[in-house]
């Protein structure tokens, strides 16, 4: 009699679970959600794959208002992100912004501002592009991307390498 409380037991656990199990698949998608298809984007710069850059991309006619980026891993591949939560993108010829910013100093100052001696006021933090800056709006990017349903890895340049100091107000 207990085996069978026990083998009763899990099959209604196995069902609860097959019950619910489809209501896990992620979040609802809003209303006129696009399609979307698995896409990669590879950076390169002069040859070499672009590490820790955002891609950003938006449709060339301006018909959609969803997000979709990425950024790019060691290997300057991004896996491209719908409205920051869907895996993909959707079909369309779009406009691709790229970006890489690195702060030269900002280790050093998190330090100082930990250890409270007084040095941080001294530490200056330096901020640099690392992509030329027509490539950082979907405005004045040069590239432009097609992706179809068959689309999987798209390969594009971020133009020559440069190291531009950003000037921010405080």
């Amino acid at each position: 009699m207990n085996r069978f409380i026990k083998f009763s037991a899990v099959c209604s656990a196995f069902f609860a679970l097959v019950l619910v199990l489809p209501g896990c698949g992620g979040e609802q998608r809003p209303p006129g959600f696009p399609r979307l298809y698995p896409v990669s984007i590879k950076v390169t710069q002069e040859g070499t794959p672009l590490a820790d850059a955002t891609v950003s991309l938006r449709i060339s006619d301006d018909s959609m208002t969803w997000s979709i980026g990425g950024r790019t891993d060691d290997q300057g591949v991004a896996t491209l992100w719908t409205h920051g939560k869907f895996r993909g993108a959707p079909v369309g010829t779009f406009k691709v912004a790229l970006d890489k910013v690195a702060n030269e100093g900002e280790d050093e100052l998190l330090q100082a501002l930990e250890r409270e001696d007084g040095t941080a006021a001294r530490i200056q933090v330096n901020s640099f592009s690392f992509v030329p800056a027509e490539y950082n709006s979907v405005e004045t990017t040069p590239i432009e991307i097609e992706i179809t349903s068959r689309s999987r890895m798209i390969e594009v340049d971020a133009g020559p390498a440069v190291r531009i100091r950003r000037e921010y107000l405080r």
